[in-house]
């Protein structure tokens, strides 16, 4: 008997060490396709799950590949749930969810993104390595020597801002620079060949090799006819056919997120700090953030934000050019937190976009933070839509900017959002600042105010790019969250309110109509004390007021018969009724 028990125990020790072996065979067969599919590491585990079902419906690896693909779709809530239960994302309450649903999973609209032509060239300073762009090699997370780089972007017209830069920063610079025609390449070659700069400021030129751009789009095989086979691919999500269309646009576009990404893989330093251009750190920020305790810099979930200020435009006068202007304005800037305090008192500067509500991180009692006191942790945000600069340590799993964002809106918000979705830690810097240079604002800025104002602002580009990717992060990856919306904003989105350009125009019209009743009101209200004073004089007033107007008429009659007489008619106000004083007529 025992003997007997011994065997089935070892059967059983056997058939679950073959299905353990079976699974390391599929999993290495399908990581390819997870990693199509954007299936994060960390949700392996749960995903595996499915397999079991996918397997028993196969005979062959192939076919198991495929069907084990389908069931992880099928595992994750459909578009139709999605659309049923849009609280299904509630531990964050998505604004965009809130507010017109996810976006479908099929449709013309269904994919989206940018195709450029363009050829990358790196520099160190003034130096031309004389090759392409190489990704650089992320440092381990064992290592402790930290180090700092600057990320940014720029065209060429502010190439002029690269020298202020880094006179304001000691540390390493990453800039992609993107060259549209063969005028942007002479305007960058005359650049380089006469502005001084070290090594430590590494450039990519990003050059369109094509006079065109073309965004292209996903169609439904179902809806077209004559279809070319070497055009077929596979939705992502509900795995049916499509048809890639490229549709020539006209229009410049600047891929920001790509410029950005490009700025990344080309640093040399554990840590980077992503800043615009227009965005100029304080001359201590560089020393302020790589003397960050030692526990806060190998903290490789940790993003910390450096707070942005900015000048108000009317302290720029009297400007010939847009270089002419930065070149008056940089006297202005704060040099340290006891002049930004002056400066905010003044009201001649104030906290990165006060209306857009994107940099709401501040806290009470910034300005007069001890030295001590380098950095407060957030617990939350103060609103579903936040774009702050920050700073992060760079590894192996920290998400790129997704490249699909162009031109200008939502471009940090997805990357700050994946970050928060992901489980990173959020730090406000307590002793360092960021000031906005003011500048006119690009075509790109220009162009999405105008479609906000519109009323069917459902149709901007970008703002549906964004609703499609939330529902890949929320679909494909799992919910390791830690920073919600605070609990004193809730109320605010569970009532499904995004605030917009739109929300804010309509605000702005409530209040005027406001403005008009209650001039109304006034208007009654001033009429019924008139009347009520009317009501209250004594008939000797009133026949008084009957001669004084008697008078008026006789002066009148005499004043056109006598062509030499001259009169002087004083009217004053008093105790609200007109009292008239005559001088002397006067013949010659």
């Amino acid at each position: 008997m025992d003997a007997f028990c011994y065997l089935v125990i070892i059967f059983i020790l056997a058939l679950l060490l073959l299905i353990q072996i079976e699974r390391r065979a599929v999993m290495a067969r399908t990581t390819p396709l997870l990693k199509q599919y954007r299936l994060v590491d960390s949700s392996m585990d749960s995903l595996f799950r499915d397999i079991d079902i996918a397997r028993e419906e196969t005979e062959d690896a192939a076919s198991c590949e495929f069907n084990m693909v389908e069931a992880l779709r099928q595992s994750r809530s459909s578009p139709e749930e999605l659309r049923e239960k849009p609280a299904i994302f509630d531990k964050y309450r998505d604004a965009m969810y809130s507010l017109s649903g996810p976006v479908p999973m099929n449709g013309f609209d269904d994919e989206f993104s940018v195709k450029q032509s363009y050829s990358l060239h790196a520099y160190e300073g003034n130096r031309d390595t004389k090759r392409g762009f190489r990704k650089t090699k992320i440092i381990p997370s064992s290592s402790t020597d930290f180090d700092i780089s600057i990320i940014t972007q720029t065209s060429i017209e502010r190439l002029f801002y690269f020298p202020h830069l880094l006179a304001r920063w000691d540390g390493p610079i990453s800039a992609a620079v993107f060259l549209q025609d063969e005028r942007d390449e002479a305007v960058f070659a005359h650049f380089i060949r006469n502005t001084p700069l070290p090594r430590r400021f590494r450039i990519v030129t990003y050059t369109q090799t094509a006079p065109h751009n073309c965004v292209v789009y996903y169609q439904p095989i179902s809806l077209i006819s004559d279809i070319d086979a070497s055009s077929v691919i596979y939705g992502k999500e509900d795995g049916l056919p499509y048809r890639r269309t490229c549709v020539d646009n006209a229009e410049r576009i600047y891929p920001i997120n790509r410029l950005r990404n490009i700025a990344i893989q080309n640093t040399l330093t554990t840590h980077f700090l992503v800043l615009d251009m227009d965005m100029w750190p304080v001359a201590s920020a560089y020393h302020d953030l790589v003397t960050l305790p030692y526990s806060m810099l190998r903290n490789e979930h940790l993003a910390l934000i450096l707070p942005a200020f900015s000048l108000k435009k009317k302290v720029i006068r009297d400007c010939s050019s847009f270089q002419d202007c930065v070149e008056k304005v940089i006297p202005l800037i704060p040099r340290n937190k006891t002049q930004l305090a002056a400066c905010v008192e003044a009201e001649e500067c104030s906290t990165f976009r006060p209306e857009s509500f994107t940099h709401n991180y501040m806290v009470d009692g910034w300005y007069t933070l001890p030295a001590s006191t380098r950095f407060l942790f957030k617990q939350c945000f103060n609103h579903v839509f936040q774009e702050p600069y920050l700073m992060v340590r760079r590894s192996a799993f920290l998400p790129l900017f997704d490249d699909r964002f162009i031109n200008y809106g939502y471009n940090k918000v997805q990357w700050v959002e994946t970050l928060r979705w992901l489980g990173f830690q959020f730090a406000l810097v307590t002793q360092s600042f960021a000031v906005d240079v003011p500048h006119p604002p690009s075509e790109y800025a220009r162009s999405w105010t105008k479609q906000w104002e519109k009323k069917d602002n459902a149709n901007i580009t970008m703002r549906r790019v964004y609703r499609k990717y939330l529902t890949e992060l929320r679909n494909l990856t799992n919910d390791d969250s830690t920073v919600f919306v605070c609990y004193r904003y809730k109320n605010r989105f569970t009532k499904n309110i995004a605030v917009n350009y739109q929300d804010m125009k309509d605000k702005r019209e409530g209040v005027k109509e406001m403005d008009v009743r209650e001039e109304k009101e006034m208007s009654v209200r001033e009429e019924k004390v008139t009347d009520k004073r009317e009501s209250g004089k004594s008939e000797k007033d009133k026949g008084d007021e009957v001669e004084k107007r008697t008078s008026v008429k006789e002066t009148s009659t005499r004043k056109q018969s006598l062509a030499q007489t001259k009169s002087i008619t004083v009217r004053k106000e008093k105790k609200g009724r007109k009292v008239i004083v005559f001088s002397k007529i006067k013949r010659k």
